[in-house]
């Protein structure tokens, strides 16, 4: 039988590609999700809902291994203080559901993977070469990032693996980044 991931953040940009690779690999495939969706035949769908602290419960517990990747977009609207609150909560609030879910169950995983990011070192750019034991920045970003992998470390308090992955700005063909990027750029290019 084959084990199954469970992704948080299922389809969003690196959420789509990871889940045709795991399935091209042999793994089945579980996904969360705020909308009803229709199962196909390589990927499970189970409801969630951060508002009412709701998340299907055997989506946990089937799930071997779990691939935290939701997260409000941070370049997609300015900065307010009410979105900052759902940037942050969109990543820690599934964290604390997920990790409630697997104590009053005792249920164990193979391991957890958690996406984190580079912004953990703050949003200015510097020379300096930054490493793990880099404090984390005293702004948004890097306060974000701290509360994020904070909720991951109480995760491996259940003695499950546990892996947080620092990413940077995510660049693919017509999509991520570099899709906006290149919108912002035939504004800008566009008199000339």
């Amino acid at each position: 039988m084959a084990q199954n991931i469970l992704l948080t953040g299922g389809s969003g940009f690196v959420g789509k590609h990871l889940t045709d690779v795991l399935i091209d690999n042999g793994f089945s495939v579980s996904v969360l999700s705020r909308t009803e969706q229709k199962n196909t035949p390589s990927i499970t769908y189970y409801k969630w809902d951060l508002k009412k602290n709701f998340i299907e419960k055997e989506a946990i517990l089937n799930a071997d291994y779990i691939v935290h990747l939701a997260g409000e977009g941070i370049v997609e609207k300015r900065w307010t203080r009410k979105r900052k609150k759902a940037i942050l909560e969109s990543r820690t609030k599934p964290i604390e559901l997920i990790f409630s879910i697997l104590e009053e169950n005792n249920k164990t995983l193979k391991g957890f993977i958690s996406a984190s990011a580079v912004g953990i070192y703050g949003a200015i750019t510097s020379h300096k070469i930054c490493i793990e034991e880099t404090p984390p920045a005293n702004d948004f970003l890097g306060r974000t990032c701290q509360e994020w992998e904070s909720r991951v470390d109480k995760i491996n308090t259940l003695g499950i693996r546990t892996v947080k992955v620092r990413t940077g700005i995510v660049f693919g063909k017509n999509e991520g980044f570099l899709k906006k990027l290149f919108r912002v750029l035939k504004q800008v290019l566009e008199p000339f």
